[in-house]
C-alpha cells in the first residue's frame, strides 16, 4: 500500500497536515499470454486523506496579544503551537519540534525558523476574534486565528523550513491568514519542496 501525506496549514493563524493511501499494484493479465504480468496502478487523482495536523502561529504572553491553542479544541483535535520567544518576536533559528497530528499522535517532524517573525494578535493587535465555524470549518478556533505571525516594513522573504518529511509521500498545505485593517495588505505564500506552489492573499 503506498502512502501519501497531505500537510494543512494555517500560517499567521493556523496550519494543519495530513496523510493519504492508494492502491497497491495490480496484476493484470495479457490477452494470449501465459504469464500474468503487474501493471502499476495510475497515481490517484483524490488521494484519501488519513492523517491530519494543525499549527497555530501566533503570540503568547503581554496584555490581549493572543494565546496558544490548547489541545483537544472543541472539535476534539490536538494542534501544535508556533510562537514568540523574544519579546514580541519569534527568533531565528527556533526549532520547534514534539508535534502531534490531529488525534495526538507524535510525529517526527521539526520546523525551523529560518528568519525572525514579528508576532502580534489578539484585541490588541487585530486577528479574527470570532471565527466563524460554518466558513472555516476546522480552522474556526479563536485562540488559532486571533493572533499570528507577520513581516514588518522593510523584510523580504521570511520563511522556515519543516523538515522530517518522507520524499516518498505527498503533503497538501492549507494555509488561513486574517489581519483586521483597512489597508490593503497582500501576502505571497510559497511551498517549496521538490515541486513549488506559490499563491497570494
Amino acid at each position: 500500500m503506498k502512502k501519501y501525506i497531505c500537510l494543512v496549514f494555517a500560517l499567521f493563524g493556523m496550519l494543519s497536515v495530513g496523510s493519504c493511501n492508494d492502491d497497491d499494484p495490480v496484476a493484470s493479465p495479457i490477452p494470449g499470454g501465459d504469464e500474468e504480468v503487474v501493471i502499476p496502478a495510475p497515481e490517484p487523482i483524490n488521494p484519501v486523506l488519513v492523517q491530519t495536523l494543525y499549527f497555530d502561529f501566533g503570540s503568547v504572553g503581554g496584555e490581549n496579544r493572543g494565546s496558544q491553542t490548547k489541545s483537544p479544541d472543541e472539535n476534539g483535535h490536538y494542534w501544535n503551537n508556533i510562537y514568540n520567544n523574544d519579546g514580541t518576536h519569534a527568533a531565528i533559528n527556533s526549532v520547534f519540534k514534539d508535534f502531534v497530528n490531529s488525534e495526538g499522535t507524535s510525529v517526527g517532524y521539526k520546523l525551523t525558523l529560518n528568519t525572525r517573525f514579528s508576532t502580534n494578535g489578539g484585541s490588541d493587535g487585530g486577528g479574527l476574534l470570532t471565527p466563524d465555524a460554518e466558513l472555516l470549518k476546522d480552522f474556526a478556533v479563536s485562540t488559532a486565528t486571533e493572533d499570528y505571525f507577520y513581516i514588518e516594513s522593510g523584510e523580504n522573504g521570511n520563511n522556515f523550513t519543516i523538515s522530517g518529511l518522507d520524499k516518498e509521500k505527498a503533503y497538501k498545505f492549507y494555509a488561513f491568514g486574517s489581519r483586521n485593517s483597512t489597508e490593503k495588505r497582500v501576502a505571497y505564500y510559497t511551498m517549496s519542496g521538490l515541486n513549488s506552489y506559490q499563491g497570494e492573499l
